[in-house]
């Protein structure tokens, strides 16, 4: 059985695939989880487990699919932009 050294047991119990994000003023490390659900049933259609400091919107693509067209959806301001909103429209 091998000795490891402080600095290999430290690298060994931190995940080293997380990052850092700021919100709100606090720093935060790790992961985000975006999610889409069915407002109705309440039931976890999709989702995407980034790094911290991945951006809300360029996640949301991938969580959409075609069938998502004229469904209601109901997202924070983060989301809103003008040009996303109709690039979304066009390729859903």
């Amino acid at each position: 059985m091998a000795i490891l050294s402080s600095k290999e047991i430290t690298l060994r119990q931190k995940v080293t695939d997380a990052d850092w994000t700021k919100q709100g003023g606090q720093s935060h490390y790790g992961y985000k989880q975006h999610i889409k659900d069915d407002l109705k049933s309440k039931l976890i259609l999709n989702f995407e487990v980034t790094t911290a400091s991945e951006l809300d919107p360029q996640v949301l693509e991938e969580l959409l699919k075609p069938s998502d067209k004229g469904q209601p959806m109901n997202t924070d301001s983060a989301y809103y932009k003008e040009e996303r909103n109709a690039k979304l429209i066009w390729n859903c």
